[in-house]
């Protein structure tokens, strides 16, 4: 019996795992040919705040697979989900992020202080962190600013960096470390290393998250977000380097491999 089949389903990472910024990785596309083909449950589970579900999905057919939106499950999501009982409709936030973050605090009914046409001088109930690419520093002292008036303070991810076809690049980690040391607090993440990222997912699956197979290239956001929940941590070697002797015993993965057709073995 494979890995893939004595599990429940199976949460992927992306980038890294997947593609590397506009490249799908050898063999990724045929592993969730077959992945689907075996009808096994799985969500395509990333970090990565900055494009909306269906954005990503779209992402992922230009690529060569097949997704839907309904299959995507980002970090943005799960700030969301995070946050869904702690604000009202109609509640100001502050965002650093691109557009997925953007949109979901949007479709959310929040309004994004840091976007209005209008200039306010209304304090945010809470400043949001993604990865921003055109963050400029007048942008961060103003969540800085919501900051020090008491916002809550959350992240989306704190991903040092981010594999892309050029090599890495810093990540939403190393935006939210500007406003972290700033600030003198740390955010609250919704995505990886978080185990309650591996938790909705599953539950969305509508299964375990015992039972479920968590894959990415990253120790320190996808295995570890997995080895909290108590799943099955598989680090693919395609991503971000790392070594598995520096770390504790139970942040290890379960398993390593060098590329995803291996757990079809």
């Amino acid at each position: 019996m494979s890995l893939l089949s004595a599990a429940q389903g199976v949460l992927l990472d992306l980038d890294g795992t997947l593609f590397r910024g506009e490249e799908a990785i050898p063999g990724a596309v045929a592993f969730m040919e077959t992945l689907q083909a075996l009808e096994k449950p799985f969500l395509y589970w990333t970090n990565n705040s900055t494009r909306s579900p269906k954005e990503v999905a779209a992402h992922l057919e230009g690529l060569g697979f097949a997704a839907k939106p309904e299959q995507v499950y980002t970090s943005s999501q799960a700030l969301i989900d995070l946050l869904a009982e702690r604000l009202d409709e109609g509640d100001p936030v502050y965002v650093v992020g691109e557009q997925g973050l953007q949109t979901a605090v949007r479709e959310a009914g929040w309004r994004d202080l840091a976007h209005m046409e209008a200039a306010t001088d209304e304090s945010a109930k809470a400043v949001l962190v993604g990865l921003d690419r055109t963050s400029s520093y007048q942008s961060l002292a103003g969540a800085l600013t919501h900051l020090l008036r008491g916002a809550d303070f959350y992240a989306t991810n704190n991903d040092r960096v981010l594999p892309t076809h050029r090599g890495l690049m810093p990540g939403a980690g190393a935006v939210l470390a500007f406003l972290e040391t700033a600030a003198l607090r740390s955010a609250k993440i919704a995505g990886k290393p978080s185990a309650d990222f591996v938790t909705t997912a599953a539950g969305r699956l509508g299964i375990d998250a015992k039972e479920t197979l968590v894959v990415g290239d990253n120790l320190l956001t996808d295995v570890l977000a997995a080895k909290r929940a108590g799943s099955i941590g598989v680090w693919v070697c395609t991503g971000v380097p790392g070594d598995v002797a520096e770390l504790p015993l139970a942040e290890r993965p379960d398993y390593t491999i060098q590329r995803l057709l291996e757990l079809l073995a």
